[in-house]
């Protein structure tokens, strides 16, 4: 019996204690999964406790810096944690009879350990049953339209987020419509393993039905006497005497954030304060002073380009009254910076960027209904690529309705826009377009063309100056479903601008019978988006996107329309491996036969850059690595043509290329790098291309972006 006990006694010490909890040198250096047919093995490892160590280099640096990792050693008592982590996973994804066994090898010379977890999934459960409990009393409209939401599909696998999100939604519709108190169990789940089916189980408890018993007020803050307790009412535009509704609660406090009158803004009922099923509600507003002058930084993406500027502003909230906010601000950015800087080293520098002075006026409400309007006039100086300058005067008017919230769409913004534009050609751009023009007649040498530019810009082109107007008509459609705004993972978003171009001037032409040479058109733009959660924890994500517009011209000559009402591609949130604007129709169709025309009706035949039809994509997988970091890789195409019967597949311009990402609390930031794998101007191989001089830097852009690319 002493031997026994003696050798139980060394076998533990030999064996346990190398393994204990803290660490004597035994690295776990590998973690596997076997048998698992229908679980990744990132998803399980997420889940472990037990975690693989480091590669050397990581030790390596963990010794010096903060970047590395230091070693992880091998801890038996964290197996049974695992075991149970792995069912529990398994079962979420209803395979209830699975089974988990944990082998590890040992090298002791090395002083190493892998551990593998063998897993025998078993069949997995299907929905058969949902009851529903605590529902009876509630009126027949509201139980009826809860029950048409508890549905399960008795032909799909057991799944326990659908069980939750089944259970949220009722909550959700309950909390809406006055239950103020609503609750629900924990979904209770039974299985029969013999039939693999699982009965559902939900339970709420509603509680009583609340209407609002009236509304009081707390001012704080530097201007709380500048701001009446009606206007925050008005505001938040609850009645009392309706049913309390969660939903008008979070859209009221919205509505107050963007007054900008608040530093804080929270409305909340006051419960123990209620009386006979009414409950009065609180709204707590920190008023910030209503003069304001304040510098700013710009960062936008605006033009598919990364711009970065100052700016200084003059704002005056509650103007005139009605939460009403009057800005007049000043501001300038460059766009583009990164590539800016590359091209010094190629020495093909173009500096683009804007100046703006611009004069707001935005108020909450329209006829005393919460739609958002705002309205704008600005002036703004423009500077792009080699092509020419602009001088921009303009007004837009725009709302922004409130829609309900189970609508498809999730945002309406109607608009008026009125443009006068002066563009200042770049005298090199203009030859360039000439010689082109020229060399693509029959019979024209390249020494002819030079000889007829010559004639052209001495004779005939005695202005470098165009200008034109614009009125647009259009909205702003969009529906935006997905689980997260800063970084979706699953769900899709679309978006469609719809706009007219020049018919009201037309209209208003014709009733004072004289001429009107712009030209009418409509405008049309989608964009799709659809996300594809690769993992669990959705920290890996297929991300789709498309984007088809077109410029139809009903009357009166294309080319005259605006150049920044035309499509462009290229850019941080087009094709990355192009700049900002760089890709649009090559082929300007100028009719020269007509040796007296001046400059504008060369204009007129194309010489402008932009183009009228549309088609792109990416292709995109994300990966975070952490909460602040993580990379991209993606695959970008498309093209602009000046109408949709010129497009051809061999016109396609790709781009590949890769990013990092910075997460930040307010919002990503990214940097991405783009190679012109196909370029539908220079069919040479890749390779040939990036052995010209200076070739690699050609074909390979930066851009700086601030969120996710769509």
């Amino acid at each position: 019996m002493r031997k026994f006990i003696l050798s139980a006694f060394l076998f533990f010490f030999s064996y346990a204690i190398p393994f204990a909890q803290s660490g004597n040198g035994y690295e776990l250096t590998k973690i596997i999964f076997e048998g698992n047919q229908n679980i990744s093995d990132g998803e399980l490892y997420d889940v472990i406790k037990s975690k693989e160590s480091p590669c050397a280099f990581f030790q390596f640096l963990n010794k010096f810096t903060s970047f590395g990792k230091s070693p992880v050693y091998f801890d038996s008592s964290l197996i049974r944690y695992d075991e149970k982590a792995i069912k529990s996973l398994y079962m979420s994804e209803g395979f209830f009879s699975v089974k988990i066994k944990a082998e590890t090898q040992v090298n002791d010379e090395d002083m190493e350990v892998t551990l593998k977890y063998s897993i025998h999934e078993g069949r997995p459960v299907r929905f058969h049953k949902l009851t529903v409990e605590g529902l009876s009393r509630l009126p027949k409209a509201i139980r009826k339209e809860i029950t048409n939401t508890l549905t399960l599909d008795s032909s799909a696998i057991y799944f326990a987020p659908t069980v939750e999100n089944l259970r949220n939604k009722a909550l959700t519709y309950l909390r809406d419509n006055g239950y103020m108190l609503a609750k629900a169990e924990k979904p209770l789940v039974k299985v029969d393993t013999l039939k693999s089916l699982a009965d559902i189980f939900l339970r709420f408890t509603p509680g009583k039905r609340f209407k609002i018993l009236d509304i009081k007020v707390n001012r704080t803050g530097p201007g709380k006497n500048l701001v009446s307790d009606e206007l925050l009412k008005k505001i938040v535009n609850i009645k009392p005497g309706e049913y309390y509704n969660n939903y008008e609660i979070t859209q009221a406090q919205i509505r107050l954030y963007k007054t900008n009158l608040f530093s804080s803004a929270l409305v909340t009922a006051i419960v123990r304060d209620s009386v006979d099923s009414k409950v009065p509600l609180s709204i707590n507003a920190d008023v910030n002073k209503l003069h304001e002058i304040a510098p700013e930084v710009i960062m936008n993406n605006e033009d598919n380009a990364f711009n970065l500027g100052i700016g200084l502003g003059l704002t005056r909230k509650n103007f005139l009254g009605d939460a009403r906010k009057f800005n007049i601000g000043i501001s300038a950015a460059s766009q583009d910076i990164l590539n800016f800087i590359k091209n010094f080293s190629i020495r093909d520098t173009t500096f683009l960027g804007y100046g703006d002075l611009r004069a707001t006026v935005e108020q909450p409400f329209l006829f005393g209904a919460p739609i958002y309007t705002k309205w704008e006039s600005y002036f703004t100086l423009q500077k792009k690529r080699r092509e020419y300058n602009s001088k921009i005067l303009g007004s837009k008017l725009s709302f922004s309705f409130e829609l309900p919230r189970y609508t498809f769409l999730t945002s309406l913004s109607p608009y008026f826009n009125y443009e006068d534009v002066e563009y200042i050609y770049i005298q090199s751009y203009i030859e360039e377009s000439l010689r082109d023009a020229f060399l693509r007649r029959p019979g024209i040498t390249t020494s002819q063309a030079d000889s007829l530019v010559n004639y052209y810009m001495k004779n005939v082109i005695h202005s470098n100056k165009y200008r034109t107007t614009n009125a647009v008509l259009g909205a702003n459609l969009s529906a935006v479903h997905t689980d997260n705004l800063l970084f979706p993972a699953e769900g899709y978003s679309l978006s469609a601008v719809l706009e007219d171009g020049n018919s009201i001037p037309y209209l208003l032409s014709k009733l004072q019978k004289k001429d009107f040479n712009q030209p009418e058109y409509l405008k049309v733009f989608f964009t799709f988006s659809k996300y594809f959660s690769l993992t669990r924890e959705k920290k890996s994500v297929l991300a789709v996107n498309f984007k088809l517009g077109d410029i139809y011209t009903y009357r009166g000559n294309k080319a005259n329309i605006s150049l920044n009402q035309r499509f462009y591609s290229g850019g941080s949130n087009s094709i990355r491996g192009w700049g900002s604007r760089e890709l649009v129709p090559k082929q300007a169709e100028i009719d020269l036969s007509a040796p007296n025309q001046d400059f504008n009706s060369v204009l007129l035949r194309g010489i402008s850059p932009g183009g009228f039809f549309i088609f792109e994509g990416s292709f995109e997988w994300r990966k975070k690595l952490s909460e602040n970091f993580g990379f991209a890789t993606f695959m970008d195409y498309g093209n602009t043509w000046n109408s949709p019967h010129e497009f051809k597949i061999d016109y396609i311009a790709v781009a590949l290329g890769f990013g990092v990402r910075f997460y930040t609390d307010l919002i990503p930031l990214r940097l991405d790098f783009g190679l012109k794998a196909y370029d539908p101007y220079d069919r040479r191989s890749y390779f040939t291309r990036i052995n010209d001089p200076a070739g690699f830097l050609k074909n390979f852009q930066f851009h700086l972006g601030i969120g996710e690319a769509f």
